[in-house]
């Protein structure tokens, strides 16, 4: 388990920090909500180039698939950032799955 201080201290990066948050749930809805096409026809490393709305409005539908206690060991918060993030972050694992 990587901490928040471990992301910041750059002992692991983004996606090694934000993947652990990754379940099968939410690999399955942001799949559903963005679409299997948008993810594998973005051109942006960041996924930057499917509107940001969209993915604020995942954050939402994501929190209650977070296990709580994953978030406390991680030393990690909940906001729409983090949930933004875990998001793309399981976009990108998407995209790299169907490569």
């Amino acid at each position: 388990m990587y901490t928040r201080r471990d992301y910041l201290y750059k002992r692991c990066d983004h996606d090694q920090y934000y993947s652990q948050f990754v379940t099968d749930s939410i690999l399955a809805l942001v799949e559903r909500r963005i679409g299997l096409d948008n993810i594998l026809d973005s051109t942006d490393e960041w996924l930057n180039d499917i509107q940001l709305t969209r993915w604020d409005e995942l954050s939402f539908y994501i929190k209650p698939l977070i296990d709580p206690q994953i978030l406390t060991e991680a030393q990690e918060g909940w906001s729409m950032v983090t949930g933004v993030c875990i998001a793309k972050q399981a976009a990108k694992m998407i995209r790299e799955n169907h490569s």
